[in-house]
């Protein structure tokens, strides 16, 4: 991957893709201004070169009335093929959300979809049960709220908006062929209708209208690329933060620092030990260092943090 050259072009083409990557080729090629053909290769080479890792869909498990648990765990006595096996148990499962390999205090991240706690449990026990032996150390907790923009800092756009996933909002009702849609668009946003609509017996119209209801609804947020961020010189870190002598407002204002920081990439709420979580693209440790020592200088109620460093996505 060394030596791969992103130029302003393919910046713009990846900023479509993460904007909304079902939009047809000659769409984005009208938005880039460059023909349909050099859009489609230079889309190719990125997936070639492994800029663009994959195609994903979001999908707001609030909205189908389920919970988002989050676990991070580090290992002992493990080899690297145990730690293969176990992120090959977790991609098995129908509700992981997110699994991504860390490094710092945690070894492993881990989101699962479950419709209470009882359920999240006999997830996790199931997982003790098999592995317990392989974890030192656990941390879990229930995202409430969540804020996710695009990448704009490694696109160099400067839009900030972002979408938001919450606990507390209406369910709505989706049926076996809905979550058969997600399931398939999960693992690639860019399957084209007449795939789907072979893949689910039905017709091709009755696809697009499913898709349609479940994006207005909120169900599905956005149709988005896996993109690598190595390649444009950022690392990816996960940062928890414990907080004293806190109220409503001061977290607001908080949050809406993070906001405007275009370092920041996910604001998390969560229900746990940790007050507040949110994921940054750096170019060093230094400039991470600087960051949360503005952070601190602004809210002095921050106690204490934690610094995960990402190292690759499973899911």
């Amino acid at each position: 991957m060394a030596g791969i050259k992103i130029d302003v072009k393919d910046k713009k083409i990846l900023c479509e893709l993460e904007k909304n990557a079902r939009q047809p080729i000659s769409q984005i090629a009208k938005k880039v201004r460059l023909s349909k053909e050099t859009v489609n290769y230079r889309i190719k080479q990125l997936e070639k070169n492994e800029v663009i890792g994959g195609y994903a869909t979001s999908v707001n498990s609030a909205a189908m009335g389920y919970n988002l648990f989050r676990m991070f765990l580090k290992f002992q006595n493990t080899t690297p093929k145990k730690e293969e096996e176990i992120i090959a148990y977790f991609r098995r499962l129908p509700s992981i959300m997110r699994l991504c390999s860390i490094e710092g205090n945690w070894d492993l991240a881990v989101s699962i979809s479950a419709k209470n706690v009882f359920e999240f449990k006999k997830i996790y026990d199931q997982f003790i049960q098999k592995y317990g032996r392989y974890v030192e150390q656990k941390y879990i907790s229930i995202a409430t709220k969540v804020y996710h923009f695009i990448h704009g800092l490694l696109y160099g756009s400067n839009d900030r908006s972002y979408l938001i996933s919450q606990a507390e909002q209406n369910v709505v009702k989706i049926d076996e062929t809905d979550k058969k849609i997600i399931s398939l668009l999960r693992k690639d946003c860019r399957m084209p209708i007449i795939d789907l609509s072979k893949k689910l017996k039905l017709s091709a119209n009755a696809v697009k209208y499913r898709i349609n209801r479940l994006v207005k609804e909120n169900v599905i947020t956005s149709f988005k690329i896996k993109v690598n961020d190595r390649p444009f010189g950022y690392q990816h870190y996960h940062i928890i933060l414990t907080l004293q002598n806190i109220d409503q407002e001061k977290k607001e204002k908080m949050i809406e620092t993070l906001i405007d920081d275009q370092h920041v990439y996910f604001i998390i709420e969560a229900l746990g030990e940790a007050d507040l979580e949110f994921e940054v693209h750096v170019r060093n440790s230094s400039e991470l260092y600087a960051l949360l020592k503005d952070l601190r200088n602004k809210f002095k109620c921050i106690k204490e943090h934690q610094t995960i460093l990402f190292c690759g996505s499973h899911f």
